[in-house]
């Protein structure tokens, strides 16, 4: 859990300071577990867990490009992986 604690703040840092500094930003963490919420990367609004489309803005939630080679979560637009540099699959 600590491994992915630490995921999940380096994810939150790397967010627009207008998202990021939210204060409903953390809400979707439980001590015990994943998150229990999906934040919308266009509002910044807090879905439920596997929601395909924000219930504020209407825009859809991308879940982002997991690399094939070392499953690292990467970022929408990437075309290569920031763990081990291989190409993503989706941005072919």
């Amino acid at each position: 859990q600590a491994g992915f604690r630490h995921q999940v703040q380096h994810l939150v840092q790397a967010l627009p300071a207008q998202i990021r500094d939210t204060p409903h930003l953390g809400r979707g963490l439980r001590d015990d577990g994943p998150p229990t919420t999906v934040p919308c990367g266009h509002c910044g609004n807090h879905n439920e867990w596997g929601a395909k489309f924000c219930d504020q803005c209407g825009k859809p939630i991308a879940a982002p490009p997991i690399c094939v080679t070392c499953k690292t979560e990467n970022e929408p637009d990437a075309k290569f992986c920031k763990a081990c540099g291989k190409p993503i699959a989706s941005a072919t």
